[in-house]
């Protein structure tokens, strides 16, 4: 029914019914909300994005949802917040992954993988960073990107520097 709005004051209940609704309805659902959320606030994106990537990721909408956990992560990143960043990065590099490869997606996955490894090397997590700056690194050989190889050879000499392991870097 058009124009019903339902609040729910018991998450059991909110659970109750949410469970009683078909995978594709809850699917059709969540992309008419995020498309709502867009429609109803175009100029303040910025301040919808997780719920937006929350709800894309529900449709099954893996390009939108990588879209808005990448800006998330962006604006987690840019108010310091780390952990946060380092999981909405995470977030966009997994629906990253499940499209098909194509110029676009893997400079996405390019840019994705050395932010999260710079939240990565912030939060002294030196292995991780160094296994995400080495896939960059292999994107960017794999892609031809010589800019993205250069950037993940300098942030991998930065890990080594930390560690002091000076003959690797």
């Amino acid at each position: 029914r058009s124009g019903v709005r339902l609040r729910f004051t018991h998450n059991m209940l909110r659970e109750a019914v949410y469970g009683g609704i078909s995978r594709s309805r809850k699917r059709i659902l969540h992309r008419k909300v995020a498309g709502a959320i867009e429609a109803a606030h175009p100029n303040k994106l910025d301040e919808h994005t997780f719920v937006l990537a929350h709800h894309y990721a529900a449709a099954g909408d893996l390009a939108k949802c990588a879209k808005y956990f990448l800006q998330a992560g962006r604006k987690a990143l840019g108010s310091l917040a780390l952990d946060e960043a380092g999981y909405f990065y995470r977030s966009a590099l997994e629906s990253l992954r499940k499209l098909e490869p194509s110029p676009e997606n893997l400079s996405l996955e390019e840019e994705v993988l050395l932010a999260l490894g710079s939240v990565d090397f912030n939060l002294g997590e030196w292995d991780r960073a160094l296994a995400e700056f080495r896939e960059v690194g292999d994107l960017g050989k794999e892609w031809g990107n010589e800019r993205m190889g250069a950037l993940s050879h300098l942030r991998i000499g930065e890990i080594y520097e930390k560690r002091t392991e000076w003959k690797d870097a």
